[in-house]
């Protein structure tokens, strides 16, 4: 499958640029995306249209059979007998996942910069990692963004908060 870049029989994970061509929606997505604005249903759109796009490969059924609940805002989410999905975006890329099990995705790009330790330390819940905080230190901003993806990822996978989830699971 063109973008899988993870398959196993429990497992797929697709990522893929923002510029691909529109895939089908439903007619009810298309309700949605007009209440939003121009950026956020262009996102919303194209993200819906991806996920009945491969789950449709994946199930050998017409992308509009795909049984897929997902409102703006909130976490997507299928019939039982297709299992469980999870999606994260970056302005220039999208990422989605499937899985028999509950699942959790988050992509960051590489080069995002960090700007609020205190941000960071309310939310990461690594007090060591801050002891030798430098901005200008690549590794550990690496790091921090290595922690942040976990996490949100998580997050996405137990459908908590940002606020639950980061504070409350140490990594």
């Amino acid at each position: 499958m063109k973008y899988c870049i993870y398959q196993s029989k429990s497992l797929l994970i697709w990522v893929l640029p923002n510029n691909e061509e529109q895939k089908e929606i439903s007619h009810q997505e298309k309700i949605i995306a007009r209440e939003l604005s121009d950026e956020k249903s262009k996102q919303f759109k194209y993200s819906r249209g991806y996920i009945r796009f491969f789950l449709s490969q994946l199930f050998k059924i017409n992308p509009l059979e795909v049984e897929l609940y997902a409102n703006p805002g909130e976490a997507p989410e299928l019939s039982s007998k297709f299992g469980y999905l999870s999606i994260s975006h970056t302005y220039d890329a999208l990422a989605i996942s499937w899985s028999i099990y509950k699942v959790g995705i988050d992509i960051e790009r590489f080069d995002r910069k960090i700007y609020s330790l205190r941000l960071l330390k309310k939310f990461l819940n690594s007090p060591k990692i801050f002891e030798k905080f430098d901005y200008s230190n690549e590794g550990l901003r690496f790091k921090l963004l290595q922690i942040w993806v976990l996490k949100e990822a998580l997050v996405k996978r137990e459908r908590t908060s940002i606020a639950y989830g980061f504070k409350n699971w140490k990594i």
